[in-house]
């Protein structure tokens, strides 16, 4: 559909200070130059004062990626159109067209800063050494985003579970043949397991997911 890695590397990334869960992460998340996936369910304060231009962009944005949920919830992203979406969200097409070419960049910002978050993380000292830790807090993390994971994950027909893409535990172990066949069936396995588990809510236990894709992982890499 889109190449969504294409600008991951230019987003600005996280601030040591975060943390992988709860409502820290949702403030941390925000320094990710305003590009984080923004929280759904209601504005969480309304405006005493007149919004500047930045402000009002933002917001924009939040609209407009609150009502594409909405909609994906209802029919496939690929029939959603600009007009339906603004609708939905309450601004003039004009404005979305001051945002956006496509509705494809609605998803694609979000899901880069992700991308760029995940992979910085893998960098911290408690990580290093423990890949299960990271795993257990990444997939609390997206845990706390379970209702817009499913309709993202249909609308990029899973193309953002690519592991190699998020850091240096997941890269095959050179360039051989055989090591890249191994990637390909470890990511298709993690795609699977991830998919299935998005589609039931993200419910399942994390610390068993972890162990799943440590092992997948100690097997294949």
């Amino acid at each position: 559909m889109f190449d969504m890695f294409a600008d991951a590397n230019s987003i600005c990334p996280f601030g040591t200070r975060y943390v992988l869960s709860g409502h820290d992460m949702l403030l941390a998340q925000r320094d990710i130059c305003q590009r984080g996936l923004p929280r759904l369910g209601g504005r969480e304060k309304k405006m005493t004062h007149r919004p500047s231009n930045i402000e009002a962009k933002e917001l924009t944005k939040e609209y407009l990626f609150e009502a594409l949920i909405k909609l994906m919830k209802k029919m496939p992203f690929e029939k959603i159109t600009v007009s339906e979406l603004t609708k939905c969200a309450g601004v003039s097409r004009t404005a979305f067209y001051r945002h956006y070419s496509s509705i494809d960049q609605i998803i694609k910002e979000p899901l880069v800063g992700l991308i760029s978050m995940l992979r910085t993380s893998l960098n911290e000292d408690k990580y290093k050494n423990d890949l299960r830790l990271w795993c257990v807090e990444m997939l609390s993390f997206l845990r706390s985003y379970a209702d817009m994971l499913d309709p993202l994950l249909k609308a990029t027909d899973g193309k953002f579970v690519d592991m190699k893409i998020i850091g240096k535990p997941f890269v095959p172990s050179d360039n051989s043949e055989s090591a890249r066949l191994r990637y390909m069936a470890f990511n298709g396995a993690i795609r699977s397991v991830l998919s299935e588990w998005v589609k039931g809510r993200c419910r399942g236990d994390v610390y068993e997911l972890a162990d799943i894709i440590v092992t997948l992982k100690e097997r294949l890499l």
